[in-house]
């Protein structure tokens, strides 16, 4: 279990200090472990080889995992995949942090959005030992690239949001 560190009042030494422990080799590692197809119907191995990444590097930091089934249009199921403090904290407001891990099909969603991932998994590397007024909440998204929304509410539970296109 990871300890976890008060946020101290002088917020700007606090910051930079954080934003130096920014690797770009873990940024470089989360991308060449999820740059491949990740599409539900052409590669949805890849889908979840992507999910079972995710899902390791939040443990490894220390984040209970939540796993929230979405069904997709062929009935299939896949996750979203929740990161949060290990116990949770009750009546405190959540701030979720996330990114997309599907992918159109045939791209290797380098762009869209492994490195959208790879940012989150370091945010959430850098911030899960932390505590402050805000819960953080690190989601991978998962069917996002089929229309499928899903958002979390200040209750921790998903509610679902339709899309521009009016798609779920």
């Amino acid at each position: 279990m990871l300890e976890r560190t008060p946020v101290p009042s002088d917020r700007k030494a606090f910051i930079a200090s954080h934003i130096a422990q920014i690797s770009e080799e873990q940024l470089l590692g989360h991308l060449e472990s999820l740059v491949g197809v990740r599409h539900p119907v052409t590669a949805p191995e890849g889908l979840r080889a992507g999910g079972a990444y995710i899902a390791g590097q939040m443990k490894s930091f220390g984040l209970d995992l939540l796993e929230e089934t979405i069904e997709g249009e062929h009935n299939e199921r896949f996750v979203n995949l929740i990161g949060r403090e290990s116990g949770g904290r009750s009546g405190k407001k959540i701030l979720v942090i996330g990114a997309h891990y599907d992918t159109v099909a045939e791209s290797p969603g380098a762009d869209d959005n492994a490195s959208g991932l790879a940012v989150m998994l370091e945010m959430a590397r850098i911030l899960a030992p932390l505590r402050g007024k805000l819960t953080p909440q690190f989601v991978a998204f998962s069917l996002e690239e089929e229309g499928f929304w899903e958002a979390i509410t200040t209750r921790g539970r998903f509610a679902e949001i339709r899309s521009p296109s009016g798609g779920r």
